[in-house]
């Protein structure tokens, strides 16, 4: 099978014996895929400069498997590099489709809403980006949550009411002691990212994900938390910019 100028974005690389490199790839219409870049670390190596992520390329490969080869890669347009939280924040989404797709599956819709992430993520703020990108992966991988609704559609939620969100269960009734408002739900069931609203949405994001990553947080979280620490930032508000930890 081959392949020709499919539009893609790098996730990761890993090297590969002495000269090549393991790419996972998000691909327009093949979803997430690994291909082998066979003797892309070479000095001279035609792909070596443009294989990095957050670069939009048009990518070849050959071959069926686990392991397509990369024939060719060329980037696609101007690469507007990524520097300081927009950076971290990008790793983040890249961990985050790593450990949620599977190799194989989610082309189309998902690529889209990666690319519009990206270019989100160059402008300010950063938050509501990284907010809307993981609605919209929970809705591809079938994970969806009707945020409107009570139990998935038996009744309207109220913006004066309180309410907690179990994953499997969708919205359900609590108490102001252990719940999130109403209201807070109700603005990201219809993308408004009010800055009163985005601490919340944060929390009510940030439990269904580790639910999906099986509790387990992101090592993109720690390292900004870590810079922060050498900084002496220390920790900052969820309204500036926050990642999904155990």
């Amino acid at each position: 099978m081959k392949v020709q100028l499919q539009q893609g974005y790098i996730l990761k690389t890993t090297p590969y014996g002495e000269t090549s490199l393991i790419l996972e790839v998000l691909s327009e219409h093949h979803g997430r895929l690994g291909l082998l870049a066979k003797g892309a670390r070479r000095p001279r190596a035609p792909v070596r400069g443009c294989l990095v992520p957050f670069q939009g390329l048009l990518l070849s490969w050959t071959g069926r498997g686990e392991l397509p080869v990369l024939t060719d890669a060329e980037p696609l347009g101007s690469h507007e590099a990524m520097h300081g939280e927009a950076f971290f924040a990008a790793c983040y989404v890249n961990e985050l489709v790593l450990r949620l797709v599977a190799r194989g599956g989610h082309p189309g819709l998902l690529f889209m809403f990666y690319r519009e992430c990206l270019e989100g993520l160059c402008a300010c703020p950063i938050e509501p980006s990284l907010r809307r990108f993981e609605k919209q992966l929970l809705d591809c991988l079938g994970f969806g949550i009707r945020w409107a609704w009570e139990r998935q559609g038996a009744v309207a939620v109220a913006a004066q009411r309180w309410y907690r969100v179990e994953p499997e269960q969708g919205v359900v009734a609590a108490t102001e002691q252990d719940g999130v408002p109403g209201w807070a739900l109700l603005d990201l069931a219809h993308d408004n990212w009010r800055p009163e609203s985005l601490s919340w949405i944060f929390h009510i994001l940030r439990g269904v994900l580790l639910y999906r990553l099986e509790g387990q947080g992101l090592r993109s979280g720690e390292m900004l938390r870590q810079l922060r620490r050498l900084t002496g930032q220390g920790r900052q508000p969820a309204t500036s910019l926050s990642y999904p930890e155990a």
